[in-house]
């Protein structure tokens, strides 16, 4: 014969389960922060055309205007990121660029350096799928504002 505990009853489940969301909601926001953070530094440092990063782009063939496109992108994606409806779309968009900047680096320079983008890819991939249900909701909204 099994006896319930208050840690089996449904209430006792509800709560551990509101807790464990919200813990995961707080790591997401410190994940999109730390992100945030190195977007705005990445982008800054392309948007100023630093020595470093002109260089960069010049060995690829992209140039200074791609230096500044690419590093306007990584800036509005940070900003992106802190912002709730925006920020699985970011998350999506960041994660694309990631992809091309990863095949670039493998392709146009050394394919270990292919590394360097790769590490930014997995954790602005699991913003983009943990906030998922925002991206539905600002598509659900757009769609709806074309009515």
């Amino acid at each position: 014969m099994a006896t319930m505990t208050a840690s089996t009853t449904p209430t006792a489940t509800a709560t551990e389960a509101h807790r464990t969301g919200r813990k995961a909601g707080i790591a997401l926001w410190t994940l999109q922060a730390l992100m945030a953070a190195a977007f705005v530094i990445a982008g800054a440092s392309k948007v100023a055309l630093t020595d470093q990063a002109v260089q960069g782009f010049h060995k690829i063939g992209l140039g200074e205007p791609g230096l500044i496109v690419i590093g306007t992108l990584e800036l509005l994606g940070a900003v992106a990121l802190m912002i709730p409806i925006l920020s699985g779309l970011s998350g999506a968009a960041l994660s694309t660029l990631l992809v091309g900047a990863t095949i670039t680096e493998f392709v146009a320079d050394t394919p270990a350096m292919a590394l360097v983008p790769l590490a930014y890819l997995v954790p602005v991939a699991i913003i983009a799928y943990g906030r998922r249900g925002q991206t539905v909701r600002l598509m659900a909204a757009v769609r709806g504002f074309r009515r």
